[in-house]
């Protein structure tokens, strides 16, 4: 519905509100949100820590069917028991799969709009981009 859309686009201007300066650049930070994102060619994706977190980070959001709406919390904690990584360890490459890039939004509201199951995909497409 249009309500509905609309209510996603502002839940999306909010989340970008703080990383622009210029409103032509929402489009850019929108594009973060589109379903096939552009990954960062970095070569910390490609490390094996990297790729065994992005591991974890599948199995433990696959866990987590049925969450609530915010299943941030749980999933980084999860992922940090699991993975023993914690801060830019973590939450860099983390970005990277989410979002592919290194900088944008706080990484809490960002996995709300996008939800669960889109996460899981960008995930999912993060680890057969960085398998070498």
């Amino acid at each position: 519905s249009i309500e509905k859309n609309a209510e996603w686009f502002r839940k999306a201007v909010l989340l970008f509100k703080d990383n622009i300066h210029h409103f032509d650049a929402l489009k850019d930070r929108l594009a973060m949100l589109e379903d096939r994102i552009q990954m960062e060619d970095d070569e910390l994706m490609k490390s094996e820590d990297v790729r065994k977190m992005l591991d974890a980070a599948e199995r433990t959001l696959e866990s987590l069917e049925g969450a609530a709406a915010d299943f941030w919390p749980d999933w980084t904690a999860k992922l940090k028991t699991q993975t023993k990584l914690k801060g830019k360890d973590l939450f860099i490459p983390l970005r990277i799969a989410l979002t592919g890039r290194k900088e944008g939004p706080e990484l809490r509201r960002l996995v709300q709009l996008l939800g669960r199951r889109r996460c899981l995909e960008r995930i999912r497409l993060a680890r057969k981009i960085t398998v070498h």
